[in-house]
C-alpha cells in the first residue's frame, strides 16, 4: 500500500468527516472491549492501562481487535519509564571509562521506545496532532434514552418475529388429519 496509512473510520466520524469522503460501509465492527487488563503487565504498564483503557472505551476506539496493540502501547509505555529514570539517576550525558563524556545510552532507548509509545498511541487518535482533530460530543440523556427505547422496540420485534417463524414451522411439521 502506498502513501499515509488510512486513518480509522471512528476517529474519521468522531472529527466529523472533514474530508466529507463517504465512509467505507463494510469496514468490520469488532465488539468494544471491556474486559481486565492483561495480567502480564507491569505494574507501570498496568497503571497506564488503567488510567486510559477506560478513556479509549468511551471513545469507542479501543475494540477486541486493538487489545494487542494497545497492550504493546502498555508495556513500552513501562519500558520508557524504566528509561527515564535510569536517565534521572545519572543524567543524560555519562563519563566513559576512558574519561571520555558521552550521551546515556538510556537516554537512546527512553527516546526509542517513546517514539514506538507514540506511535503506537496515535492509532488510537490520542497523539496530540489526532486530538485536536476529534471531537466528541456527550450523548445527552435523551439520546441515550431514545437509543435504549429503539433497541428495546427493535429487540420485541425481533422476538417476535422469531416465535412467528417458529409457529410456522410447527405448523408445516404437523401432519394435517385425514392423510395417511
Amino acid at each position: 500500500m502506498r502513501g499515509r496509512k488510512p486513518k480509522p473510520t471512528k476517529l474519521k466520524a468522531l472529527a466529523g468527516n472533514p474530508g466529507e469522503r463517504p465512509l467505507p460501509a463494510n469496514e468490520p465492527q469488532p465488539e468494544p472491549y471491556d474486559g481486565p487488563p492483561p495480567p502480564e503487565l507491569e505494574p507501570d504498564a498496568l497503571e497506564f492501562w488503567l488510567r486510559m483503557a477506560p478513556k479509549l472505551q468511551a471513545a469507542g476506539v479501543l475494540t477486541e481487535f486493538d487489545v494487542d496493540k494497545f497492550r504493546g502501547a502498555a508495556v513500552v509505555y513501562g519500558w520508557w519509564l524504566k528509561a527515564c529514570r535510569e536517565v534521572n539517576k545519572t543524567g543524560s550525558v555519562v563519563k566513559t571509562r576512558d574519561g571520555n563524556v558521552i550521551q546515556n545510552p538510556w537516554l537512546a532507548v527512553a527516546n526509542r521506545h517513546y517514539d514506538q509509545w507514540n506511535k503506537a498511541m496515535g492509532d488510537f487518535g490520542m497523539s496530540p496532532a489526532d486530538r485536536a482533530r476529534v471531537s466528541v460530543e456527550k450523548p445527552a440523556v435523551a439520546d441515550a434514552l431514545d437509543e435504549l427505547a429503539a433497541r428495546r422496540v427493535a429487540g420485541r420485534a425481533k422476538a417476535k418475529a422469531k416465535s412467528l417463524a417458529q409457529a410456522k414451522r410447527k405448523a408445516k411439521a404437523k401432519p394435517t388429519e385425514g392423510q395417511g
